[in-house]
């Protein structure tokens, strides 16, 4: 039969290992997927319409945040 680890300094190594390993593999993943997915966000924004800044507009804003009419 094979022992089980009851040393707690082999217990904690294997749990710091487990979310080293763990931690690894979500970075790949995520990394992966945005790698993937960049070209079709990218078309996504693109596509969208803009909005138009109306200068008279914020200038008009800006005076009233002052307190100048």
């Amino acid at each position: 039969m094979e022992e089980v680890c009851t040393d707690n300094a082999n217990v904690f190594l294997g749990i710091f290992v487990g979310c080293a390993i763990a931690s690894i593999v979500l970075l790949t993943v995520c990394s992966g997927t945005a790698l993937i997915y960049r070209p079709y966000i990218r078309y996504v924004y693109r596509k969208m319409t803009r909005t138009d800044v109306d200068k008279k507009k914020m200038k008009e804003n800006a005076k009233i945040r002052k307190g100048k009419k």
